[in-house]
């Protein structure tokens, strides 16, 4: 089963109804629409990038790719092998080191981020990277709604 996505453009515009008061009042939210309607476009580049680099698939939700995620991880850690080396060390410190692995915490303003750890494979560094991408835009966009709504 597939999922075809429309692709249709959002134009924003107000027709006039003939009521001066009316057509004032929403002249003025034709500005804080047109900036919405574009963080929202952003925002939904930035997650079908992350679920092309995730391989979900358009109807593949945030959840599911995280589960991939973590799969894929484990997955890797799994085949982390010790370092070669001239010297046999027992020093297990460097495979801990190497070992891929990953936390989702909150920076100072409480937003989410993902935290990497160790070495990943490179499809996977990329997910992880196009998804702490996509965390960075949801937090811009949770700042700049209240000045938007203000408007």
């Amino acid at each position: 089963m597939s999922v075809r996505r429309k692709n249709t453009r959002v134009v924003t515009g107000v027709k006039s109804i003939g009521i001066k008061t009316v057509d004032e009042y929403f002249k003025q939210a034709i500005a804080p629409l047109a900036v919405s309607i574009e963080m929202r476009g952003v925002l939904e580049s930035a997650l079908v990038k992350w679920r092309n680099d995730c391989g979900i698939g358009p109807a593949g939700t945030i959840r599911q790719g995280l589960r991939l995620m973590l799969a894929r991880t484990k997955t890797a850690a799994l085949n982390v092998s010790p370092p070669n080396s001239p010297h046999k060390s027992h020093n297990s410190t460097e495979l801990v080191n190497n070992t891929p692995s990953f936390a989702i915490c909150s920076d100072e303003k409480t937003y989410p981020m993902i935290v990497t750890r160790g070495v990943f494979p490179a499809q996977l560094q990329k997910t992880f990277d196009s998804m702490s991408e996509l965390l960075d835009i949801c937090a811009k966009i949770l700042v700049n709604t209240d000045p938007l709504l203000t408007k």
